[in-house]
């Protein structure tokens, strides 16, 4: 195959990751929300652990390094996004 015929297969990927990374941070946006109506902390390790051993049992051979950063760097943008919404330091 050559680059002019994968370059539009990766811009199509890259869309479908947008218009679902734009769905999961609204649905954060919401869980911002409840764990503010909760009184809860926003980071949630056993949350995310149990996230992140999800990835690996789905990861594909060769590629679980790859999910995990994937996954870490998402979690860390919707804290981000979540305490942004909610005011909050970054340190919280």
């Amino acid at each position: 195959m050559e680059l002019s015929e994968i370059r539009p297969q990766i811009d199509a990927v890259n869309r479908e990751m947008l218009r679902l990374f734009e769905k999961r941070m609204a649905l954060c946006a919401q869980v911002a929300a409840c764990k503010k109506a909760q009184g809860m902390e926003i980071f949630v390790p056993e949350r995310e652990a149990a996230i992140l051993d999800g990835v690996r049992e789905m990861a594909a051979e060769g590629m679980e390094r790859y999910d995990l950063a994937f996954f870490e760097k998402l979690m860390e943008l919707s804290r981000e996004y979540q305490r942004e919404l909610l005011g909050l330091p970054e340190n919280q």
